[in-house]
């Protein structure tokens, strides 16, 4: 009987082990999640308008300041920000053309990478409709993002420099985009948070 009981220790010990990991999902299955979690396609397509409110804070600066974006169906888009010592700054998109108005600068028109950065966030389904205007969307791991475990994926879009928006991993909601901002005033890295979702009708 022990006989037995060694020689039976012994086959396990030779048959080795076998540990199935889960992989990743692609960058494409978490963005597709995405527009799956906030409504499916189907709702996006329905969307004529929509209005997002907030507040913009330079870092280090205490500077802050409630930011308004007015977006239209059809690629067009208001901004308005209103920046303590430096007035209210507005800007805007239609038929292709990127602008801006303020107390410093006066009205401008955008060109290059601050015009296509630009129209690529104007209108109301950006993030449902990334192929749209990035070549190459990259999953580059995981990150916690305020106390919520994420996704990392890193987007390249036909002009301009990339950015990496950060995929709860449960809920599959967007939490947060980095990117780089470009301005007359040089290249400006930003954090955009993004929370109270609800459903509506």
């Amino acid at each position: 009987m022990r006989k037995a009981v060694l020689v039976l220790a012994a086959v396990l010990c030779a048959c080795p082990l076998r540990v199935t990991q889960k992989r990743p999902p692609t960058a494409e299955r978490i963005l597709d999640r995405y527009v799956e979690v906030t409504g499916g396609k189907a709702a996006y397509a329905k969307i004529r308008t929509e209005v997002n409110t907030g507040a913009i804070e330079y870092v280090g600066k205490g500077v802050k300041g409630p930011v308004a974006a007015y977006l239209a169906g059809d690629d067009s888009s208001y901004l308005v920000l209103e920046i303590p010592g430096a007035g209210k700054i507005e800007q805007g998109t239609t038929h292709g053309v990127a602008w801006e108005r303020s107390a410093l600068m006066g009205p401008r028109l955008k060109s290059g990478e601050e015009k296509a950065q630009a129209l690529r966030e104007a209108g109301v389904t950006p993030r449902a409709d990334w192929k749209k205007h990035f070549v190459k969307a990259e999953l580059a791991g995981e990150e916690t993002v305020e106390g919520q475990a994420c996704w990392r994926v890193v987007l390249t879009p036909r002009e301009g420099k990339p950015e990496t928006r950060f995929y709860d991993k449960e809920t599959g909601r967007l939490v947060r985009v980095d990117q780089t901002v470009t301005s007359p005033m040089g290249e400006i890295q930003a954090q955009t948070y993004v929370e109270d979702y609800r459903a509506v009708s």
